[in-house]
């Protein structure tokens, strides 16, 4: 970031009650990516008294440092941007001090937004002694280490559940008073079983990486749910904000020693200075200053780690050719593999609405597209559909009333199955013959094309026809015993009482057929949870948990018209190319039967900026 000062409208140095008091006038700026940050308002635990001296440890580190405060007493603070900003308002029974630190705390401030890296630390003694440790012992090393994980924090020195936590604030009124800690409660009874095995934190400290998305959006949802709940403690919301992204969470202990190991390697060069293949500044007063790349994260190994299969058999526990009972019949006995990065797949069981009598007609009209397609099915009715892998599996056992069959078809549907893990994107068919014609039509119309000029999204599908709100979904099944039982289901509704407000701004879909792009790590976690909340809670319909399990990421769906046509603007300029054939520049394979084919590079997708990032681009200049 450049070395610039704060922003006028915080400058008002004419008076000591001014908004911003600056050490010698100047932003303390460090040209980093980190800010250290603390806040104080309403006289919290008096710190303000002697706050100077309980954040002095803290300033011997190159960081920029920050403390936010409505306290008029509070005046310079050597090495420290003391900025002055209203307490504002109690909200729900929450005292208006506590309100705003937990604004800041959990959703940061304007001033912050330059960082990639914020480190918090609470003004309590105890807690600042701690960061200190923990930064001595090379914490910002430590996270530098681990680029997966976007916050890093301690575990709870006592308890590791929520649910223990809840019930030891139930002796604490002046903690937590009791009316609302009752109420929440009462909304997390029937999820304390997941929620109980999120690991318990201490929140007085933390660092957050602010390029974890979907991260950030739900350790900022900790604040909004304290103060829609009228919660004092950010302990008894944190396991039921991070549940779905606590694989993104790096438990630190202060005490230990916390470096790289390769961080004493002169070769490496001065790994602690940028972290995870950022760019640092080095001309610190510039408006534009010179950038100069350091370092990546090292994970140059995957290049084609989803994208560029190679053209093989599928794996031989799947081939048992010997029987029309086996497990795979291959058209041609080899696995049907255009070298693409795409595959489109079905499944049928059970007999389910009887599609398998004339599976291979229905299936006709997808047969003509240039991607890998796979069938899974239990039926043994069916043999050879040219142009299909078509793949039996076990039906398995019916989970919490849901039939055995359908239970399979929406584990395949949300969670994929092995054999399209080398496959990026992956399109879905249900196999009624209108979902069939659909895709046909979408296919028809430019539907890879268009998920190819949208980069950003990871989920294409259409909207619903008719509703297009959770809640009008749930109410109209209440008369359809025969599609959702209504036990569970009334049950379901009563999880999502609470939550209407929030997902009904969800725009409804209709899945029964898509494209997910499995690079899209976070949404395809939550969409493969579809499945896990359907089997968890007895439901049969996916379009009662979509919102629920993609509220925090829906600015990653695209709803496509399969009627409209789906072109990129440039993709009837010779110029450019097939664009068609190698979305987002991936590999395309020419050589088929070779264990190592032959590689032809085809289209980039124009962002040559980020060469180095998962491959070797061709030495061309941008269309």
């Amino acid at each position: 970031p450049v070395a610039s000062k704060v922003p006028k409208k915080y400058q008002l140095h004419d008076s000591k009650h001014g908004q911003v008091y600056l050490h010698g006038a100047e932003s303390v700026s460090h040209g980093t990516q980190y800010v250290l940050y603390a806040s104080i308002f309403g006289h919290y635990r008096n710190e303000d008294r002697d706050i100077s001296e309980t954040l002095k440890p803290l300033s011997r580190f190159d960081v920029d440092r920050v403390l936010f405060t409505d306290s008029t007493a509070i005046g310079d603070i050597p090495g420290w941007n003391v900025v002055h900003i209203p307490t504002g308002d109690g909200v729900n029974g929450i005292p208006a001090a506590r309100v705003r630190i937990k604004e800041l705390k959990f959703q940061g401030h304007e001033l912050l937004k330059k960082y990639r890296f914020r480190i918090h630390v609470d003004t309590k003694e105890k807690a600042v002694l701690m960061l200190n440790q923990s930064l001595t012992n090379g914490l910002l090393d430590y996270v530098r280490c681990h680029p997966s994980k976007g916050l890093f924090l301690r575990k709870h020195p006592v308890r590791n559940k929520i649910q223990q936590e809840v019930n030891v604030l139930k002796n604490m009124p002046d903690l937590q008073p009791r009316l609302p800690l009752d109420q929440w409660d009462t909304v997390l009874t029937v999820l304390y079983s997941t929620l109980n095995k999120v690991q318990l934190t201490e929140n007085n400290l933390f660092v957050l990486d602010t390029h974890q998305i979907d991260l950030v959006k739900r350790w900022a949802s900790i604040s909004d749910t304290l103060k829609k709940h009228g919660l004092w403690r950010d302990q008894i919301v944190y396991s039921y904000a991070i549940a779905d992204v606590q694989d993104k969470v790096e438990h630190i202990d202060p005490k230990a020693k916390m470096t790289c190991p390769e961080a004493n390697d002169p070769a490496n060069g001065p790994l602690n200075d940028g972290p995870r293949g950022v760019w640092n500044w080095t001309g610190m007063e510039s408006e534009q200053p010179h950038m100069v790349p350091i370092m990546t994260d090292g994970n140059l190994s995957n290049a084609g780690e989803h994208r560029n299969p190679v053209a093989s058999k599928v794996p031989k526990k799947y081939q048992l050719h010997d029987s029309k009972h086996g497990q795979v019949y291959l058209h041609g006995a080899e696995s049907v593999s255009h070298g693409t990065q795409y595959v489109l797949y079905a499944s049928i069981f059970g007999h389910y609405r009887n599609e398998d009598r004339d599976i291979s007609e229905t299936l006709k009209p997808l047969s003509r597209f240039d991607v890998d397609r796979v069938l899974f099915t239990d039926s043994t009715a069916i043999g050879d559909i040219p142009g299909w892998n078509v793949v039996h599996i076990p039906t398995g056992d019916g989970v919490n009333g849901i039939p055995a069959a359908r239970v399979r078809i929406k584990e395949l549907k949300f969670q994929g199955h092995e054999l399209l893990k080398k496959y990026r994107f992956r399109i879905h068919v249900d196999t009624k013959e209108k979902a069939v014609l659909m895709l046909n039509q979408s296919l028809t119309n430019g539907l890879l094309d268009y998920v190819r000029c949208h980069p950003s999204k990871g989920l294409f599908l259409r909207k619903h026809p008719v509703r297009n709100k959770i809640q009008q979904e749930v109410n109209v099944l209440k008369n359809m015993p025969d599609l959702q039982p209504r036990l569970p289901l009334d049950q379901w509704d009563t999880v999502l009482t609470v939550l209407y407000s929030t997902l009904n701004k969800v725009q409804l879909t209709e899945n029964n057929l898509f494209v997910l792009d499995t690079h899209q790590i976070d949404l395809v976690k939550r969409w493969a949870s579809i499945s896990d909340t359907l089997k968890k809670h007895g439901l049969w319909r996916d379009q009662i948990v979509y919102s629920y399990a993609i509220a925090d990421v829906q600015d990653k769906v695209e709803h496509i018209d399969p009627k409209a046509k789906m072109t990129c603007p440039e993709a009837n300029d010779p110029a450019n190319g097939p664009l068609n054939d190698g979305p987002r520049g991936v590999w395309n394979w020419t050589g088929m039967e070779s264990e190592q084919p032959h590689m032809v590079p085809i289209m980039t997708d124009g962002n040559l900026s980020n060469a180095g990032e998962h491959r070797n681009p061709v030495a061309s200049k941008v269309p």
